[in-house]
């Protein structure tokens, strides 16, 4: 009878203090949330496009720039190559129906506009011309298609047809000028073509800066019909005011890269929100920076007339002394460019406050580096330094090694390269009597044992080029083996 009880009283006791502690756990965990709240930053964003990526505000605020887009229209702009034309004989496309083919050589090659992939064949008739064909309408057959005769080498030549395109806003017809440029030669080795669309829609608008109207456009660049794709969307604004807008994709008024600021009416503006139907964009608004440096050569004498770029902003130096106004952010890459000076090169800048810059610039090596080299796959290769680098490197070199579909290939399409061209097989002439064609540069070429191409050096490196020549492919090894004139 004494046991029961005890063990009831134990029992009661237990529960009292497990109901004192539980009380003292609330209030110290009620005491500590309202002395250190959680931080903004400690909660999932439910929209990450609408953090400022240049410059990260302390405390939200509203955006300084709000600008709402009109209706949307076709805009004509330049896109890109036909890629991986091909050359086959037995194994044509599986799903291709209805080939009226008179030649016994064919390339078969592709138009990828959004998800829709139209089919390109090159009919060799003749030495002289080929049957050019485009799948238009989608449906796998050639029968119904215009047979546009087009040369097989040589002169370049242009014609005009009409894409059905199941977009993301319904069927449409896109316009399409298709051409080549002189000296191409389809069946020496594939060929890239070059061809311009009719894509879209714009969203237009305008943009007033400290009282400044400036005429500004969103374009839905991949065609999926979403604006807001980071960096994969283009932004245009006439920065020069001349009621127009460059399409190059080289043009300063382009804005592909929504992680730089803008530099307008001495402001820096950087894009903090995109609506992703193209109704509106805000900007932030912040205080450009100043990187200054001292410009000279290895003997210590100042250098005039060194440009350095720096994302889409340039200065140059006048009696070595550099003043480049930009705006704060993440940046690929800072580079100095000139003809006769090997270019500072500095990557993943991160720039908040003002920077000194210090540089001393050597003069390019005479005798030219050539020689001979071996690449795998995915490797890339700076032909002035004579250095290795891979794919997943900030450094990209001048040119990438590669193979698509079993079929070895030149890349010079990545990062500050600037493009190669297949010259054919030429004969085996000195590399260095070589004379370097102005334009008729593509992203990427397939290698050929024998070919002779040049390759336009990096960025920062303009007016030079390297010719090479293939000298072996191991496509089973993955290896490719080139000899090389820097010039």
């Amino acid at each position: 009878m004494k046991d029961k009880t005890r063990n009831k009283l134990l029992k009661k006791t237990g529960i009292f203090f497990a109901g004192i502690f539980s009380v003292c756990f609330v209030a110290i965990a009620c005491i500590v949330f309202f002395l250190f709240p959680l931080k903004s930053d400690d909660y999932p964003s439910s929209n990450e496009s609408e953090i400022p990526l240049v410059v990260t505000s302390p405390t939200p605020r509203a955006p300084d720039y709000h600008i709402q887009f009109q209706d949307a229209e076709d805009i004509l702009r330049p896109f890109a190559s036909i890629k991986n034309l091909k050359t086959t004989v037995k194994d044509p496309p599986a799903n291709l129906e209805h080939a009226p083919f008179e030649g016994n050589i064919q390339l078969y090659g592709e138009i990828i506009i959004g998800d829709a992939k139209y089919l390109v064949v090159v009919d060799q008739v003749s030495n002289e011309y080929a049957n050019l064909f485009i799948d238009t309408n989608l449906d796998n057959s050639m029968q119904d298609e215009t047979a546009y005769i087009v040369p097989s080498s040589g002169t370049s030549f242009s014609f005009q047809a009409t894409l059905q395109w199941p977009g993301p806003f319904g069927d449409r017809s896109l316009p399409l000028e298709i051409g080549a440029f002189d000296g191409f030669s389809y069946f020496e080795g594939s060929q890239n073509l070059r061809f311009w669309y009719i894509l879209g829609p714009k969203r237009f608008s305008s943009l007033t800066v400290s009282g400044t109207p400036y005429e500004i456009i969103l374009i839905d660049d991949n065609a999926n019909g979403l604006y807001d794709d980071w960096n994969e969307d283009i932004i245009y604004i006439d920065l020069n005011k001349n009621n127009d807008f460059s399409f190059d994709t080289e043009s300063n008024e382009r804005i592909d890269n929504f992680d730089a600021g803008i530099l307008i009416e001495g402001k820096c503006l950087s894009v903090s929100h995109i609506d992703p139907y193209g109704d509106y964009i805000d900007f932030y608004e912040f205080e450009p920076i100043h990187i200054s440096g001292n410009i000279r050569d290895m003997t210590g004498n100042p250098l005039s007339g060194i440009t350095f770029h720096l994302g889409r902003f340039t200065g140059k130096s006048g009696d070595g002394n550099l003043d480049m106004t930009v705006c704060p952010g993440k940046y690929e890459v800072l580079y100095s460019e000139h003809i006769d000076y090997v270019p500072y090169i500095d990557y993943d800048i991160d720039l908040d406050e003002a920077t000194s810059l210090d540089v001393a610039l050597t003069t390019y090596p005479s005798p030219a580096p050539s020689g001979q080299v071996t690449l795998s796959w995915h490797e890339c290769f700076d032909f002035l330094t004579e250095e290795r680098c891979t794919w997943e490197d900030a450094k990209q070199g001048d040119m990438t090694a590669r193979t698509a579909d079993w079929v070895a290939q030149i890349i010079a399409d990545r990062f500050m390269q600037r493009g190669v061209q297949d010259l054919g097989d030429i004969g085996n002439v000195p590399l260095s009597s070589i004379d370097v064609p102005a334009e008729g540069y593509y992203s990427q070429v397939d290698a050929v044992v024998g070919h002779t191409y040049i390759v336009r050096a990096h960025a920062g490196e303009e007016g030079h080029f390297i010719i090479i020549r293939v000298l072996n492919l191991d496509v089973k090894n993955k290896q490719m083996m080139i000899e090389y004139l820097f010039k």
